[in-house]
Parts: structure tokens; C-alpha cells; sequence
């Protein structure tokens, strides 16, 4: 059986899909709190992967603010730094 290299097609919806998760787990680490400057260390270290994310880094918190999540049904107030 010969072994079949991926179409053009394939390779262009699996590119999408990574994409596509990508953009998800930026969305997780939003919600689960992450900060200005740990978004700014990604982004320094991994450009290429994490520059879309940079209109972000005014709207997220600073390490040294406090921060409110909810952990299953209790509010939670993380004091990060």
C-alpha cells in the first residue's frame, strides 16, 4: 500500500485547526487570569505564535492586582506577585 502525502486542502483545515486551538486556549488563559506580564514574557519569547494575542496586554491585570475567579461556586480573590 502506498503511503499518500496530505492534499493541499488538508494541510490548509489542519493549519486552521491549530490555529483554532490555539485562539481556545488563549480564551482558557483569560478567563483563568492570565497576567500583563506573563502574556509580555510569551509574546517575547514566542513571537510568532503569540503577537495576534498583544492587543490584549493593556486590558489584562498586572501581577500585583488583585484578582477575583470562580472556582466551582466560590469567588476567590487571588492576590498574584
Amino acid at each position: 500500500m502506498k503511503n499518500k502525502s496530505p492534499t493541499q486542502m488538508q494541510m490548509y483545515y489542519a493549519a486552521e485547526r491549530r490555529a483554532a486551538d490555539a485562539n481556545a486556549t488563549f480564551m482558557f488563559l483569560l478567563r483563568e487570569v492570565i497576567t500583563r506580564e506573563e502574556l509580555a514574557q510569551n509574546i517575547e519569547r514566542r513571537p510568532m505564535t503569540w503577537d495576534r494575542f498583544s492587543g490584549y496586554l493593556d486590558k489584562l491585570p498586572s501581577s500585583a492586582t488583585p484578582v477575583t475567579v470562580r472556582i466551582n461556586s466560590a469567588l476567590v480573590v487571588l492576590h498574584l506577585g
